[in-house]
């Protein structure tokens, strides 16, 4: 624990081990007394300011809009791009031209098969002269599969 850490620092910067029963004694008698009057940690009052990027325990959206497709979704405008298990060449060139995605789903018969990111396709496109990429080859398989 963080206790035995501070006291190991303190022994090694002091470089006297005499004081070791003294350093420890005063180290867990402060957790002791930090936990009586606070209770928890910096780290579970942080959680807690609402500006910082943690999830809630519960979803702020209503029932009815936990099963919308993400396009129905308010400021979900945004056009989705998912891949086929096979994509020609060109299709990725242009899929890549066109869009700042830094992944995209592959996806066959409405199941989702697997996750390849933008920097797998380019290393692909610049490394291989293939006229079609079987994506299993450079994709992450889906959980489950």
């Amino acid at each position: 624990s963080i206790v035995l850490f501070v006291i190991a620092v303190l022994v090694e910067i002091t470089g006297d081990t005499s004081s070791i029963v003294p350093i420890a004694i005063a180290a867990i008698t402060g957790r002791f007394v930090a936990r009586i009057f606070i209770g928890h940690g910096l780290y579970h009052d942080l959680m807690q300011v609402p500006n910082l990027p943690f999830l809630p325990p519960q979803c702020p959206l209503p029932a009815r809009l936990r099963v919308a497709p993400v396009s129905e979704l308010p400021g979900g405008r945004v056009q989705l791009r998912q891949l086929k298990p096979i994509e020609t060449r060109e299709e990725l060139q242009t899929l890549l031209t066109d869009c700042g995605h830094q992944a995209f789903p592959v996806v066959s018969e409405g199941h989702l098969l697997g996750l390849v990111r933008r920097i797998e396709l380019e290393e692909w496109l610049a490394q291989n002269e293939q006229s079609a990429l079987h994506l299993e080859e450079v994709a992450d398989v889906a959980p489950g599969r």
